[in-house]
């Protein structure tokens, strides 16, 4: 070893003698390694820990990587505490979820049947995002303030309507919650929504260059029918000037002929349609009577009421960075080296 690695390995011990010694938690341990991280820019510095249910302790594990020599870890383990690879041995039936008489579902089997139920992406793949997010949190040393914190605590409350401190209890007993445990899954959103600025933030204007016309937009007026003799019924009410088309859903609103879904007005972006849906609405004219289409709710008529040209303004920024925070995730994925410890 070279004397810098050398050097790094001794301070790294020392840094974990301290941590156990001084009964760190994992957010106080990670503020000091990121001065240690300082000293060693060659080494990447890599904190883990596991807490035991039971007691709350805490083991940690530090890896330092080196382009040099690979990974060395490191571990301390309090006196009469478990050492770390001990914590990992597994009984056979750890990979038990649920027994119910004699009937038994396996880990495995409980995240296939959500898969399945939820019909959303995959379960197994939130899981690896999860751990690409918070492994590229450490990486790139995202922090929050105290002050920051407390924005988001805020806007949290606002959001839903906690104005008064006897409703944000009331939520939190209602929820099984904690102040301290709120506390902390906000700060953890709010880690992840700066990493994903701090990924992507210089990446927005070229984005929406070169997909433009993806963010124009129609403001659009639409009528949906069960059955097609009623839509076809209604396109001809319009065509003949009989009634006109907002009338008509005015009419049908009011006498419960339809429900709210699928009806009414609504504001569409050309990247979020159809090819082929999107060239007829955005080639059309203001006031031109579109369909009847089938969709997956009945027949629908829909009429263009406007268009609003491409405009880089927050609510496009945000949509720019949630499209490129996921291009950046699943290139993160496909490279991610994945171990199941379950059947």
């Amino acid at each position: 070893m070279n004397e810098t690695l050398h050097q790094g390995v001794s301070d790294t011990l020392k840094y974990l003698i301290s941590v156990v010694d001084s009964r760190l938690q994992p957010e106080e341990a990670k503020t000091q390694l990121m001065a240690l991280q300082k000293l060693y820019p060659s080494l990447t510095i890599k904190l883990l820990w596991q807490e035991e249910a039971y007691d709350g302790s805490i083991h940690y594990n530090v890896l330092l990587q080196s382009a040099e020599v690979g990974t060395i870890s490191l571990s301390v383990a309090a006196k009469n505490s478990l050492p770390w690879p001990l914590r990992g041995v597994q009984r056979s039936r750890e990979q038990d979820f649920l027994k119910v008489n004699d009937m038994v579902f396996t880990v495995g089997d409980t995240v296939a049947r959500l898969d399945f139920l939820w019909k959303e992406k995959p379960l197994t793949d939130r899981f690896i995002d999860e751990c690409l997010i918070y492994e590229a949190i450490d990486e790139y040393h995202i922090d929050i303030s105290d002050i920051e914190l407390q924005e988001a605590i805020n806007a949290f409350r606002a959001e839903h309507k906690l104005y008064q401190a006897q409703d944000t209890y009331r939520w939190l007993e209602d929820r099984g919650f904690t102040h301290e445990k709120l506390e902390s899954l906000i700060l953890e959103h709010t880690k992840v929504a700066k990493l994903q600025k701090h990924l992507t933030e210089s990446h927005v204007t070229s984005y929406f260059e070169q997909h433009f016309s993806d963010f124009e937009s129609a403001r659009v007026a639409q009528i949906t029918f069960d059955d097609e003799i009623s839509v076809t019924e209604a396109r001809e009410l319009i065509s003949s000037h009989t009634l006109g088309f907002t009338a008509l859903l005015a009419q049908r609103v009011a006498s419960a002929q339809t429900s709210l879904r699928g009806n009414g007005f609504k504001v569409l972006q050309r990247g979020q349609t159809s090819a082929e849906f999107g060239d007829i609405i955005f080639n059309a004219s203001p006031g031109d009577i579109l369909g009847p289409s089938k969709t997956e709710n009945g027949y629908t008529l829909m009429q263009v009421l406007s268009f609003q040209p491409a405009c880089l303004d927050e609510e496009t920024i945000t949509k720019i960075q949630q499209c490129l925070f996921k291009e950046w995730l699943a290139e993160r994925r496909a490279n991610a080296i994945v171990e199941w410890n379950w059947g």
